[in-house]
């Protein structure tokens, strides 16, 4: 519509001379009052068509039962579970859950180590959280990971030192 009032104003401000402001009630005027086609014209309904060729309305309404004779048979065809296996987490593992609502850059990424209860395809069940966990929010724990208490040990033993002269 705005394209139209657009439109209209332009025209009338390049023939006339009149400023925008003067033109905008005549357009609005000429839009309201033009001849408009039923809207049934521009939507197909199913009366019309089926009113109108009687191939055309033999040919859909075949259509649309070998349709229907397809989505049945593809229905049954279709796999109830998913067969690829998405995650390989049992009841038992140990997993770390991502934390998405980090507050500063320095917060751990991942929650403390969960035991998994429940594995389902695409979600896991732990202990300790009442909500189902989808998988790819979840992975497993490392083995280097400490646990209860443990330190985590330092892989180098290299120590820098730094010297400083005195001028």
């Amino acid at each position: 519509m705005n394209r139209t009032i657009k439109g209209k104003i332009a025209k009338f401000c390049t023939y006339t001379g009149l400023k925008w402001p003067e033109a905008l009630n005549i357009a609005l005027w000429d839009i309201r009052n033009a001849p408009r086609q039923p809207i049934r014209t521009y939507i197909l309904a199913k009366t019309s068509l089926l009113n109108g060729d009687e191939r055309l309305t033999q040919y859909v309404l075949k259509l649309q039962e070998n349709f229907k004779v397809k989505r049945d048979i593809a229905q049954w065809c279709q796999p109830t579970p998913p067969e690829i296996q998405v995650h390989n987490l049992q009841p038992g593992d140990k997993v770390l859950i991502k934390v998405f609502s980090c507050k500063s850059k320095l917060e751990p990424r991942w929650e403390e180590p969960y035991t998994v209860l429940l594995s389902s395809y695409f979600a896991v069940k732990v202990a300790g959280k009442e909500t189902w966990v989808r998988h790819s929010h979840v992975k497993r724990l490392p083995e280097n990971y400490p646990v209860d208490g443990q330190q985590a040990t330092r892989n180098s033993t290299t120590t820098t030192t730094l010297e400083t002269e005195t001028i």
